[in-house]
């Protein structure tokens, strides 16, 4: 880990400074630093390299500046990207905002508008991002930070783009994601995953924001990925019955094992859930 944090401090000493490590995922490390040309405090991340090198580089390169295309209200921008000494990053603005994985540790379950707001949002940011050919291939609630009031997703800078079965980012087989909310097509293996699987790890983070824990568990995460295969989608109204019917009804939507059963795309989804309080 230290051998990283000053092999980055030195290849970018010219842009950034550098100072301490903030958080480590499956894939990557992030890094606290301060961009020296504007002054302002940013993030910092570096792909683990145990990842790194099963990929072309290049091909990361070109797909995380498609990402660093988006801007849209609910989406963490990317300002830069590149390699140095051999490691590959991405910088995106450090935002200090609590997760929704953050809240859930601490309340467990959330209120209703509040859970619909996001929802709505969440998949308001997806939309705009599949329209542009980017999915995201991890939303989960260690990805939904919350932004003066609003929901905003970080980390598509690991998204897959919808390439051709010649010009992917993950081998055939290769499995990138959290296991307790990705797609049952995506736990398989499939590589070619379209925005329905987003759809469903967003029904997975909703439910779990209104029961308390997410739809599928398990004792390893293996067990999780074989509930959701053999199982039906549980009834959220069964373990907390003030959700409204129609909530329910789009969750089951959302969680069917069969994509072409799903909504078709994530806007669908969120207009299927009621909007909040008058919150649009």
């Amino acid at each position: 880990m230290n051998g990283v944090l000053e092999r980055l401090r030195e290849a970018l000493a010219d842009r950034y400074d550098v100072q301490t490590s903030i958080g480590q995922g499956g894939m990557a490390t992030v890094y606290f630093a301060c961009d020296r040309a504007s002054g302002r405090d940013v993030a910092v991340k570096v792909l683990d390299q145990r990842v790194a090198h099963r990929i072309l580089r290049e091909r990361f390169l070109r797909e995380i500046a498609v990402s660093g295309g988006l801007e849209h209200d609910h989406i963490v921008p990317i300002f830069d990207s590149g390699e140095a000494d051999g490691l590959l990053y991405y910088v995106m603005p450090y935002l200090g905002a609590e997760s929704l994985e953050k809240r859930l540790e601490r309340e467990r379950r959330l209120a209703i508008d509040e859970t619909l707001s996001i929802g709505r949002q969440v998949a308001g940011a997806l939309h705009y991002a599949h329209g542009r050919d980017v999915v995201h291939r991890d939303i989960k609630p260690g990805n939904i930070l919350f932004l003066g009031g609003r929901a905003v997703v970080a980390d598509f800078g690991v998204a897959a783009i919808r390439v051709s079965m010649d010009e992917r980012l993950t081998q055939p087989g290769e499995v990138l994601g959290t296991p307790l909310y990705m797609s049952p097509e995506q736990a398989m293996g499939n590589w070619n995953l379209d925005p329905r699987s987003d759809v469903y790890s967003l029904g997975c983070v909703l439910y779990e924001a209104f029961a308390g824990t997410p739809p599928f568990r398990g004792s390893r995460p293996h067990a999780a990925v074989v509930r959701r295969i053999d199982e039906p989608p549980p009834r959220v109204r069964e373990v907390r019955a003030d959700v409204p019917k129609q909530v329910e009804t789009a969750l089951l939507k959302a969680l069917s094992w069969n994509p072409t059963k799903r909504f078709s795309t994530a806007a669908e989804f969120g207009d299927a859930l009621p909007v909040p309080g008058g919150d649009s």
